[in-house]
Order: structure tokens, then C-alpha cells, then sequence
């Protein structure tokens, strides 16, 4: 090396090595654990960022949500551009996007389908006092409560549980609860209602075994729960029946799957392939397919929420059916964000702009492009496309075993009369005719007695679960498996 060479060197390597320094030094400004108060449709509710640095300055974050109990949600990236921290969460369709004010705020907004203010300091703050729910069991318990782990096949996953089974030392018909859709504990626990839980205090009292059972990644279960689908979550109730098989509280001729929303669909997944399930319950569970549930999941919602006129949810309802279609018939997210975009456009052309103004809620043509950006990347997240391109006729009309399908008739997630006549149809074309479908009045996703029946009730209402359905569950299971 020549001594003009070997200078040149040393000053390159002296600059690079200041950059870097400069690089790790400005990340520091944004390093830390920020707080603040997410103010949503349902509920105000506790965020929390922690964000590391490495020596280059490359940023990493996980997310905290205290009031929902989910800690250490690693975040897909976290940068900053254009003067601004930005975070991302693609599983959840979640984007911050913040600017750093006198080094001690962020003031930002946060993205999951719409977008909100979020201010963010770093003073702690701590969750909501937990609301009244009186219905949630409290011991003492007049039966048997094992908390206990096991194992799937490959030992690659530790599940957590609980299960519940009456004081006799006898067999018992066991049901296997089956969570919903998103990272949920063995109570199914949201907004503070245990709905499991409350099942299983029911069921066990009726002289049933109850395994109940945290997701993959959630309470004392370990696991991957990000890039997880259906087919993967399946796997994990498959490893919950051969742990029921092993213990000698268990009849194993009488394992019964009943799944929730998600679960229900994971439910009717299993029994069409496995021999080892005598009975399947689907608590608005799905039975059209996966494309169909989304367009009606999006037409219901926006109707629920009200100030939505029939005309315009025709046009929603077209728009969501063009997404979806482009969804399931293109499998690269880049090729299908460039149709579904060049679609919507095309669309919007066709339609007034006060017609426009109302179906996009005064939002202007650059908040649009980005929340349409948005949608579509959490479409193609593997969870949802997986879901989307499902056909779940398919698999009930697979299904041998006495099934029960209980719907509520406000739901406006997974809507009782068309999924409750999918199965009903689906199971009995291929034989099948012992198929109970209930649709309860009044109730909505949930199971709970609404009154607007939006998403946005579940946290108010301060019953968890309503009497008649424990009461449908109680009759049918004395007349099908005792």
C-alpha cells in the first residue's frame, strides 16, 4: 500500500467512522420506552413504544398494549426519514409515523385503518383499572383446575392451559376451545370479558372437561405468532388433542372442538381430516368463503356505524369485491397493490365527488392513496391472504360428526344468516344430518346483548357472555354426547 494510498485510507475509514458515530448518535435521540394515550372508537387505551439502537444506529422497536395485556410485539421496522420516526407492524396493518419535538415528544399519528393522534412522552403511564365483569368465574371452584403444559410433535412449542373437570374420578367428554382471530389467551380474553373462561366454569359444572389454551406466543404459551396462518394455528389444536388423549380424566372417544370466529373455522379445518374429533361446535365461525366474509364483513360494519345510505353501500360493497378478487387471483403483493390502485382509480372516476367525499369521510387523495396502500398490504399479510383465498364450504361438507353452529344475529364480523346456511348446506350435500344452526336474537360477535352492535361495543357492554348461549351449548351437548 502507498503512502498516498494508506492516508487516503485512514481519513476514508476516519470519515466512515464519524458518520457512524453521527448515524448512532442521532438514533439515541429516538431510543427509549415512550408512552402515551391512544384514544380509539372502542376505548382509550395505553401504547407503548420501546426502541432500541445498535453501534450504526439502526433502530428496532416492540410495541406494549397494557390495557389488552400484549407486551413485546416486535415491530417490522422502525427508521427515521424525512425527519420523522416511523414504525411498523404489517400483521396488524399498524404504521406510526412521529416527529421528535425538543427532544422529549413525539407527536404523531398512528395508523390501523384509520388514523389518529398519538402524542408520546417518555413519563409512564399505566393501564386502565380493570372494568366490571361480573360474570368471570372466581374460585373457590366446586371442580378439578390444572394449569399444565405440553408440547407439540416436534417439541418446538410449548402450549400453556388449563383444564377443568369435575371431582369424580371418572372419563369425561372433553371440549377443546379454539381462540379467534389475533393473539389471544386461553380466557379469550378481550376488554376484559373472559368468554372461555365463563364456558368452561359452565360446561364443567354440567360434568364436561374443558381445555382451555393460550395462542402460540401468548400467556405461558411459546411459539411464532407473527407470519402464523390458519393452517398453522390448526397444528397447535392437533398437538392439544394428543396431549387430551394421554390423560385419564379424558374420554378419548369424545373430543369435542369448539372454536370461536377463527376457531371455528380451525375447528371445521381439523374435523374434515382428522378421525380423532367426535363433535364440532363453530361459535360465529365462518361458512362462506373467506372472500365472501370480508365484503360483507366491510358492507355490515359500515352499515352498523350508521350515516351510510343503500346506494352507498352498494358502491362499497362493489369496491371491496374488486380488492378482494384481485387479492386471491394475484399472489405477488407488488403486482397486486399496482392493479388494486390503477382499479380505484378507475373507480373514483365513475363516481361524484360528493358522492367520494362521503364514502371516504372528507379524507383528501393522498390519505386515501396511503390508507388504500395500507389495506392492501395487510391483505397480503400471510394470515389474511390465507384466510381470503380459503373456500370453508370445502371443508364442512367433509365433516361426518354432529355438528353445531351458533351465530348471533347482530354480528356484523361474521354475519349468522349467510354462514349459518353455508354450513348447514355444505355439511348435509355430502350426507351429513346431524347439523343443529341456531341464530340467537339480539346478540352480536361476541355473544353479547348489544344495542348499537358495532365493534365499538364490545368494550362498554359489561355483560361478557349471554345466558342463552350457554343454555344452546348445555341442551345440545346432552343430546348429542352424553
Amino acid at each position: 500500500m502507498t503512502t498516498r494510498f494508506s492516508g487516503f485510507f485512514r481519513q476514508t475509514l476516519v470519515l466512515l467512522l464519524c458518520q457512524l458515530s453521527v448515524m448512532a448518535a442521532f438514533a439515541q435521540q429516538y431510543t427509549g420506552s415512550w408512552y402515551g394515550t391512544l384514544a380509539t372508537p372502542f376505548q382509550k387505551m395505553v401504547l407503548v413504544y420501546h426502541i432500541t439502537a445498535d453501534a450504526s444506529g439502526n433502530l428496532s422497536a416492540t410495541m406494549d398494549s397494557p390495557d389488552q395485556k400484549a407486551f413485546g410485539i416486535k415491530m417490522d421496522t422502525a427508521y427515521v426519514a424525512n425527519d420523522s420516526l416511523h414504525i411498523n407492524f404489517k400483521r396488524a396493518g399498524i404504521t406510526y409515523a412521529a416527529a421528535l419535538v425538543n427532544d422529549t415528544a413525539l407527536h404523531g399519528r398512528f395508523f390501523q385503518g384509520a388514523a389518529l393522534p398519538l402524542n408520546m412522552t417518555h413519563d409512564k403511564l399505566e393501564a386502565a383499572a380493570p372494568r366490571a365483569r361480573p360474570q368471570t368465574p372466581k374460585p373457590p371452584y366446586s371442580y378439578n383446575v390444572v394449569d399444565t403444559t405440553y408440547y407439540n410433535a416436534d417439541k418446538s412449542i410449548r402450549f400453556g392451559a388449563t383444564l377443568t373437570y369435575p371431582k369424580e374420578n371418572k372419563r369425561y367428554p372433553v371440549l377443546l376451545m379454539i381462540t379467534g382471530s389475533g393473539q389471544q389467551d386461553r380466557d379469550e380474553e378481550l376488554f376484559d370479558h373472559r368468554p372461555f373462561a365463563i364456558i368452561a366454569d359452565y360446561l364443567t359444572k354440567q360434568g364436561y372437561a374443558v381445555l382451555r389454551v393460550d395462542d402460540r406466543g401468548a400467556g405461558k404459551s411459546t411459539g411464532q405468532f407473527k407470519d402464523a396462518t390458519s393452517a398453522d394455528f390448526a397444528k397447535d389444536v392437533q398437538a392439544g388433542i394428543a396431549f387430551l388423549k394421554t390423560l385419564p380424566v379424558v374420554d378419548p372417544k369424545k373430543i369435542i372442538l369448539a372454536g370461536h370466529s377463527e376457531g371455528g373455522c380451525i375447528a371445521a379445518m381439523i374435523a374434515a381430516e382428522s378421525k380423532e374429533v367426535a363433535y364440532v361446535i363453530s361459535l360465529a365461525g365462518v361458512g362462506v368463503s373467506g372472500r365472501d366474509l370480508i365484503v360483507q364483513q366491510g358492507v355490515d360494519m359500515r352499515r352498523a356505524a350508521g350515516n351510510t345510505s343503500a346506494s352507498d353501500l352498494i358502491l362499497i360493497e362493489t369496491a371491496l369485491r374488486s380488492m378482494a378478487n384481485t387479492v386471491v387471483a394475484e399472489p405477488d403483493p407488488a403486482k397486486g397493490l399496482a392493479k388494486i390502485t390503477a382499479d380505484s382509480k378507475a373507480f373514483e372516476k365513475t363516481i361524484p365527488d360528493t358522492t367520494l367525499t362521503r364514502l371516504y369521510q372528507n379524507t383528501d387523495s393522498a390519505t386515501r392513496a396511503k390508507n388504500l396502500e395500507a389495506s392492501v398490504n395487510r391483505f397480503y399479510d400471510p394470515w389474511f391472504r390465507f384466510l381470503i383465498t380459503r373456500n370453508f364450504p370445502d371443508y364442512w361438507k367433509k365433516i361426518t360428526v354432529p355438528i353445531l353452529a351458533i351465530n348471533g344475529d347482530k354480528d356484523v364480523q361474521v354475519a349468522a344468516e349467510p354462514n349459518l346456511t353455508a354450513i348447514r348446506k355444505a355439511a348435509e350435500s355430502n350426507g351429513n344430518k346431524r347439523v343443529t344452526t341456531v341464530s340467537l336474537p339480539g346478540l352480536n360477535h361476541l355473544f353479547q346483548h348489544c344495542k348499537t352492535c358495532t365493534t365499538q361495543e364490545y368494550a362498554q357492554l359489561e355483560e361478557s357472555l349471554a345466558p342463552e348461549l350457554l343454555e344452546q351449548l348445555r341442551v345440545w351437548l346432552a343430546a348429542n354426547v352424553k
